[in-house]
């Protein structure tokens, strides 16, 4: 049973590899973010959330996490998400996500502000992190 286990465990890992995860520093007074108030930041609909202002923070839409990510969270292909926050932009409405190249840039990021939000791969994740829980 035990040597069962330890293959599904080891067969699984790099599924989990590629999953992304809403973080934000440690610090953070933050432990979990209902979906929409996560899709709205991601729209720059609002930054506030329970009076607190987010910096948030956003990677490369066309790679993954961050295809996946805009996908779920905003219901949106990448291509679709980009011209809306053109189109956002051009009327001057809304702030747009502050864009990392890759997951090293997001942390280093994440961990200078503890109202900073962003998302990395689960492998990514460091001790100066903490996942945020979506509720759905």
């Amino acid at each position: 049973m035990t040597k069962l286990f330890l293959i599904i465990v080891l067969l699984s890992l790099p599924l989990f590899a590629n999953e992304y995860v809403v973080v934000m520093s440690k610090d953070s007074p933050i432990n979990s973010i209902e979906k929409e108030d996560l899709k709205r930041l991601y729209l720059g609909k609002h930054i506030h959330i329970n009076g607190l202002f987010f910096k948030v923070l956003n990677q490369d839409i066309y790679k993954n996490p961050g295809s996946t990510f805009i996908k779920d969270i905003t219901n949106m292909e990448p291509r679709t998400y980009l011209k809306w926050w053109i189109k956002q932009q051009i009327i001057g409405r809304g702030v747009a996500p502050h864009v990392k190249l890759n997951d090293k840039e997001l942390i280093e990021e994440l961990i200078n502000d503890k109202l900073n939000i962003g998302y990395i791969l689960r492998k990514s994740l460091t001790k100066e992190l903490k996942v945020i829980n979506i509720i759905k």
